[in-house]
């Protein structure tokens, strides 16, 4: 904002303001699908499941709401999506100081981001030490990780660890939250006490809801059978890439399983918070879906991989053509819920979508043409590789 009013002499309307901040997160999320490719090309898996790989970003349309709003999950989604791409590398032997130096910078931006980036040194750790599984003898092994470790952790200590410990001197915890003095046991119902099945039970159902789309304030969200089936196809996807012993990048499953563990750790996270509340309060709080979306580049590899073995040529047009058909229906759930009326079609709800916006209506105009171009180009291109790969349908060859 500084750097607008700067350049324009005086700020902007408070709306447009906020419409530049989104924007600014926009650009955060922007990368996804590039480091999606990159990280199947560090996992050394081929160019076509790189393409399917860039193309799954786009099939989660809460990634598309919240790459759209002002918030901090942006700038932390990007941050694990690049050490997910750097780390596809670790688990295949890249020791390298300049990777080392990379995942200590993302590291600590990650840090200064959210404290959610806790649960990244452990999987940076295991990432290196089955890196190293091909230097013979526990002592080698050892010391060919002490350079590396100690450039990313040093880096990320260096950079990052002054905001903690500055914290931790004024208010006593390296994490406090703003929260803590209204979220206590005077909101537990008379006579609760904790159901760790029905928690279970509302927790998974939310969480999975809230991963693909519950907009706004849960004001428009996708149906429930709607989550569960693409839950499933993912799940589907992922046991399908899991399944052979080895890729075919050489990649055992244990360096497979490395690249869903951001996105499991961040669950895990996610659960045992909302737990402590649930305890503490008696209410189901801190279920947010889109406390996962920074694992979405690791899960693109293995639902790439998957895609590839079942469809195979056809791979990216099944993915493409999925994104499609869900962003469509979360657009239009979101027409009819924001800017839907009495007798108001498609057309009426448009019309208010671009009355309540921050932008003039010709720049939406043009913005939504080029939109159309980019997604027909983008369709082009990849109906253009399935024709031109002379790879015959249902090959194996790589």
């Amino acid at each position: 904002l500084q750097v607008e009013r700067a350049v324009l002499g005086h700020p902007l309307s408070a709306d447009r303001e906020l419409a530049l901040l989104r924007l600014v997160n926009v650009v955060l999320v922007l990368p996804l699908p590039v480091l999606a490719w990159w990280a199947v090309r560090r996992f050394g898996l081929d160019d076509r499941t790189a393409v399917t790989a860039a193309l799954v970003p786009f099939a989660v349309p809460m990634l598309t709401h919240i790459g759209s709003t002002l918030n901090n999950d942006n700038l932390f989604t990007l941050c694990v999506a690049a050490a997910t791409a750097l780390l596809a590398g670790v688990v295949r032997g890249d020791r390298t100081v300049r990777t080392a130096v990379a995942l200590g910078l993302v590291l600590a931006v990650a840090f200064l981001t959210k404290g959610f980036a806790v649960v990244l040194p452990p999987i940076v750790v295991v990432a290196y030490l089955l890196g190293a599984r091909d230097v013979d003898g526990w002592r080698a092994r050892l010391r060919t990780l002490v350079a590396p470790l100690a450039w990313t952790g040093a880096l990320t200590v260096a950079l990052a660890g002054w905001w903690y410990v500055r914290v931790k001197a004024r208010t006593g915890q390296f994490a406090p939250s703003i929260e803590a003095e209204r979220l206590t046991t005077d909101l537990q119902p008379p006579g609760f006490s904790p159901d760790a099945v029905a928690f279970a039970r509302e927790f998974s159902a939310r969480l999975v809801e809230r991963s693909w789309g519950s907009f706004g304030w849960y004001s428009v969200r996708v149906p429930m059978w709607w989550a569960l089936a693409a839950t499933a196809v993912v799940v589907v996807l992922v046991g399908v890439a899991l399944a052979p012993r080895r890729d075919p990048g050489g990649n055992d499953r244990w360096a497979r399983l490395v690249l869903l563990a951001p996105i499991a750790a961040l669950a895990a996270f996610t659960l045992a918070r909302s737990w402590d509340l649930y305890v503490t309060t008696g209410g189901y709080r801190f279920i947010q879906g889109r406390y996962l979306l920074a694992g979405v580049v690791g899960l693109a590899v293995l639902v790439a991989a998957g895609a590839e073995r079942l469809a195979r040529r056809w791979a990216p047009v099944a993915v493409l053509g999925f994104a499609a058909l869900v962003q469509a229906d979360a657009l239009r759930r979101c027409l009819i819920g924001f800017w839907g009326g009495p007798g108001l079609g498609p057309r009426g709800q448009v019309r208010a979508m671009v009355a309540w916006s921050a932008w003039p209506g010709e720049a939406l105009a043009v913005l939504a043409v080029a939109a159309i171009a980019a997604g027909g180009w983008l369709a082009w291109e990849v109906a253009r590789g399935v024709r031109h790969d002379p790879r015959p349908v249902g090959s194996d060859a790589r």
